[in-house]
């Protein structure tokens, strides 16, 4: 599992969206803030994936209360198209790591329920 959030973390952006320039501060990060910064998000865009996958949130809602907080929503998957077995697998994988156990089974479970035959 890698660290670099940005290739399966998406960003959703209420209305008035961060401007461009916004992330050109990440150049001016050590290479150190960088990760712990990746690290944030991952964990984050799990934290929100594991809360809808397991029905503790709608997406919508998850939305509505991050915009009415003013910030941006992540996830670690498409949610257009869904979650894959893969991505699931990561999130297994990012729990056991921190020994999240219960956490584990659950999305075990769902990834199962939704994946049957592999």
């Amino acid at each position: 599992m890698g660290l670099v959030c940005w290739e399966f973390c998406i960003l959703l952006y209420k209305e008035d969206t961060m401007e461009e320039h916004e992330f050109d501060k990440m150049d001016e990060l050590s290479e150190m803030d960088k990760l712990k910064l990746e690290q944030h998000l991952l964990e984050l865009a799990y934290e929100n994936s594991y809360s809808i996958l397991t029905k503790k949130i709608t997406f919508d809602s998850l939305l509505d209360k991050n915009t009415s907080l003013g910030i941006s929503s992540l996830l670690a998957y498409d949610p257009e198209s869904g979650v894959t077995r893969n991505e699931i697998e990561s999130m297994i994988e990012y729990y056991e790591k921190v020994e999240w156990y219960e956490r584990c089974a659950e999305l075990k479970k769902i990834m199962d329920r939704k994946y049957p035959e592999q």
